[in-house]
């Protein structure tokens, strides 16, 4: 990270763009994330996980195989607590089944709507 840093100013006068951390960045810190579904403590429930942990977090991770449906339901509840959503789209079946075709276009518009 540091490296990649040392060259924002010159990046950025190559670029025409003010130097400064890229906009999702925190200016100070970072987000936090965290994968609760299996947790044995909370069992998927984020405020039982915030809870136990103490803090809010940015960002919960899921696992979703290839073929099953968009997760609109989670998305939504983690846009409400100001999160963002990471899924892990597993091909589980291998990449035979991974075709541009309606299923993934279909994914990639869901996942452009639900913000």
């Amino acid at each position: 990270m540091t490296a990649s840093l040392a060259y924002l100013p010159l990046l950025s006068a190559l670029l025409g763009q003010p130097a400064g951390p890229p906009p999702w960045e925190p200016a100070k810190g970072c987000y936090l994330g965290a994968y609760v579904d299996l947790d044995s403590n909370c069992r998927g429930d984020i405020d039982k996980f915030e809870a136990l942990v103490g803090r809010k977090h940015a960002s919960y991770f899921r696992y979703v195989g290839y073929g099953e449906p968009f997760p609109f339901e989670w998305v939504a509840e983690l846009r409400a607590r100001n999160a963002a959503a990471h899924i892990a789209w597993e091909p589980n079946e291998g990449l035979g089944p991974v075709k541009d075709d309606e299923y993934l276009r279909g994914w990639a518009e869901a996942a452009r709507f639900s913000g």
